[in-house]
């Protein structure tokens, strides 16, 4: 399933862009134990036991599929590092905390080798509802480190569904840099998309299946923020939800639950 949600990505892409996986990461295979990280990645807590520790095995805390990886480390910035890549515009990745709100901070950054290392975000705690982040990347690094600092209260965190792209957001138009969150992910059927700061006069929602299949258009012709859609009628599965307004388009994927 998920081999077949990245070729739909790449041959949709972000504003009708083609684009390139430079690398990426679902985490199958891993156990938690060092010899099963996947190639060319570093993880730098890892477990000894493969007891769950280090990984996620519940579809809750999971990307599309399981495994996803634990950040649960204590006092200590844990950290993931990529393998080697050059001329990346944009990485994709799935994160979702395990428990009560924690401002605890998880960082992304950016380095041209693996000794220095620039900050790109910070998100200064992890909701407990899951999300795929996307962020710009750019030619300055040729590879990415994901940490996450967690003290003696806060929470683990799940991550899954790494993806490093060429050709995405650096190659659209400012006007397509359009951003809306898409929650809950995974869904059971409602679905809400959260325009943030903007409000549009009106919003064009298209679903494509995991074989690039048009399977639901939307028209919502309301001054908001927000919005509600119903995915009830279709099947359990992963699709593109692809959302247009005035201001550009975006497109997230989502998971639906039955």
């Amino acid at each position: 399933m998920k081999k077949i949600f990245t070729l739909l990505a790449v041959l949709i892409g972000l504003g009708a862009q083609a684009q390139t996986i430079l690398v990426q990461t679902d985490f199958t295979g891993y156990n938690g134990l060092p010899n099963t990280v996947p190639f060319g990645w570093f993880i730098s807590n890892n477990d000894t036991s493969a007891t769950g520790k280090t990984f996620y095995t519940g579809a809750s805390t999971c990307g599309v599929t399981c495994p996803a990886y634990k950040f649960n480390l204590t006092g200590a910035e844990s950290y993931i590092i990529t393998p080697q890549f050059s001329n990346a515009d944009s990485v994709h990745f799935y994160m979702k905390g395990n428990g009560t709100y924690k401002p605890n901070k998880f960082r992304v950054y950016g380095g041209a080798d693996t000794t220095t290392w620039t900050l790109i975000q910070q998100f200064d705690s992890v909701s407990a509802t899951s999300r795929t982040v996307s962020l710009p990347v750019g030619p300055a690094y040729n590879y990415l480190k994901f940490g996450y600092l967690k003290d003696s209260t806060g929470y683990n965190v799940g991550f899954d569904d790494v993806i490093i792209f060429q050709g995405s957001l650096s190659s659209v138009p400012m006007t397509e840099k359009f951003s809306a969150n898409l929650y809950p992910n995974p869904t059971n059927g409602l679905l809400t998309i959260d325009l943030g700061s903007l409000h549009t006069k009106s919003l064009n929602v298209t679903v494509i299946n995991v074989i690039g299949k048009e399977v639901k258009a939307l028209t919502l012709n309301t001054y908001s923020s927000e919005y509600t859609i119903d995915l009830g009628d279709l099947e359990a599965g992963v699709y593109m939800v692809r959302v247009r307004s005035e201001y550009g388009e975006t497109t997230r994927r989502v998971v639906l639950r039955k």
